[in-house]
């Protein structure tokens, strides 16, 4: 036989199973809410099942250790409506928590997305600001006059120039010198 004041006790173990920690990606003092109201549900929960044993024993005549006592109809009357009470509290504090967290997270998705929305349009706009290869060309092209850093054209310029001094005046020093000898040996 089913007993009329058997309340029906959400198990806080079954939720936490059903909706791990880290399902919910809200702001820590989001989820330090949930989780304080996630423990005063616990709570309530031991005082539902502490009142369950107390009106059952006292429904049933045993006397218990469940700190009840004993005590008369109107305390069994109380006790019944505080249960009920307690339990319709419990029923709706669960439903607002289970509520808010999916519009909690619903919230954090939408803001995730606008944010990446956002950020990859900020990367798109600045990619969109960067030169493209003719004018790289051309800047570099304007450093390279403004500073006065030699081009490749201009080194080579430079050391086929040196290169033919040095044929000539190696050529002179050599011409010299057979001039030097022939008027040594005819002398």
């Amino acid at each position: 036989m089913e007993n009329k004041f058997s309340p029906s006790i959400i198990n806080i173990g079954d939720y936490k199973k059903n909706e791990p920690r880290n399902k919910y990606k809200g702001s820590l003092a989001e989820q330090t809410k949930i989780e304080k109201n996630v423990l005063a549900i616990a709570e309530y929960q031991a005082i539902l099942r502490e009142l369950f044993e107390t009106v059952s024993q006292l429904s049933t005549g045993q006397s218990g250790s469940g700190g009840g006592g004993g005590g008369n109809v109107n305390d069994l009357e109380k006790r019944v409506s505080n249960l009920e009470n307690t339990t319709n509290r419990i029923e709706k504090e669960l439903l607002e928590l289970k509520s808010s967290t999916k519009e909690n997270a619903l919230k954090v998705e939408l803001s995730i997305k606008e944010a990446i929305h956002n950020l990859s349009k900020q990367i798109d706009d600045s990619i969109k600001q960067l030169p493209n290869e003719d004018k790289v060309r051309n800047i570099v092209r304007e450093v390279l006059k403004e500073e006065d850093i030699a081009t490749k054209t201009y080194v080579r310029e430079r050391v086929t120039k040196a290169q033919l001094w040095l044929y000539v005046t190696f050529g002179t020093a050599v011409l010299s010198l057979i001039v030097t000898a022939i008027r040594l040996f005819m002398k």
